[in-house]
């Protein structure tokens, strides 16, 4: 495919150093590649710039088999906040998009947009269409059109096993918090907006507040299922890192529905807001899956 010649960006102008790639969950793995790339980049007086899509290419090729989220929208955004990173670049995956090959990504956004001079890539990286710019690829192209390629090795979990987004969701989704917090590097945090809730809060002695998802697209959650973690209201994912800062968990979540005391239907959550606006931001990081959804008797 041959699509028409981007115009370079200004700032970029004079060469960057790069790495491609969605980078959901920001996880430790990707925190070597981001520190590798602002090393490289410093040494040769450049730009480090990341690219990556919104949305998940997989949303756009194969919906069926796009995994839920680790990180959406700002989440991302606030994470890469902490990185030594000069810039973000977010392109918009599209079926355009997703029919370049490998060559046609470096020579006409890597290169001709982004003015490349060194690329940094993962162990196990791919881009281009069906992944087809793999390492070796990336190499020939490199040494062909004179751009440096850097290959980043993998970091491994307390495990031995190399860490991945993959690997953390599935902790995730399997009530797993601490090995998804060993991969991450923080606990893994929810993010939602808050919502009216059934008022039950003011019979029972402390404050309830409601949440309702903000996302667009699917996240990864521990399931229906109660967790210790802790709230913090409004706050960005920088600052919901509570295991980093030595906090005990200050709250339980239910996730999912709301079951009826003795009752089987779903209904919205409960709660009621304590305080906070509805629609306001609301969050917390986990801190371990306590069990699942139990309807409860009526007394």
């Amino acid at each position: 495919m041959r699509p028409e010649r981007l115009a370079p960006i200004p700032a970029l102008a004079g060469g960057t150093v790069c790495t491609v790639g969605t980078f959901d969950g920001v996880h430790r793995g990707h925190r070597l590649v981001l520190d590798r790339l602002a090393t490289a980049a410093r040494a040769r007086g450049l730009p480090s710039v990341l690219v990556t899509f919104a949305p998940h290419p997989l949303q756009v090729v194969n919906p069926a088999a796009a995994p839920p989220l680790l990180t959406v929208g700002v989440e991302k955004t606030e994470c890469l906040a902490d990185s030594p990173l000069d810039y973000v670049v977010v392109l918009p995956f599209t079926r355009t998009l997703a029919a370049f090959d490998a060559e046609a990504f470096v020579d006409h956004v890597l290169r001709d947009r982004l003015g490349l001079r060194h690329l940094l890539i993962g162990y196990d990286h791919g881009f281009g269409r069906g992944r087809s710019g793999d390492v070796s690829v990336l190499q020939a192209l490199g040494a062909a059109r004179g751009f440096g390629v850097e290959v980043v090795p993998a970091v491994e979990g307390s495990d031995g096993r190399p860490i991945s987004s993959t690997s953390i969701r599935r902790a995730i989704a399997g009530g797993d918090l601490d090995r998804a917090a060993d991969g991450l590097g923080r606990p893994y945090a929810i993010a939602g907006t808050v919502v009216a809730g059934a008022g039950r809060g003011r019979d029972l002695g402390f404050p309830v507040r409601a949440s309702g998802p903000s996302r667009s697209t699917g996240s990864t959650s521990p399931g229906t299922s109660m967790a210790s973690g802790c709230g913090s209201t409004s706050s960005p994912v920088s600052e919901r890192r509570c295991g980093s800062r030595g906090r005990r968990p200050s709250s339980r979540s239910s996730g999912g529905t709301r079951l009826p005391p003795g009752g089987s239907s779903a209904e919205p959550p409960d709660g009621a807001p304590d305080g906070a606006p509805d629609g306001a931001p609301d969050g917390a990081g986990l801190a371990e899956r306590v069990r699942g959804t139990q309807p409860l008797a009526r007394d």
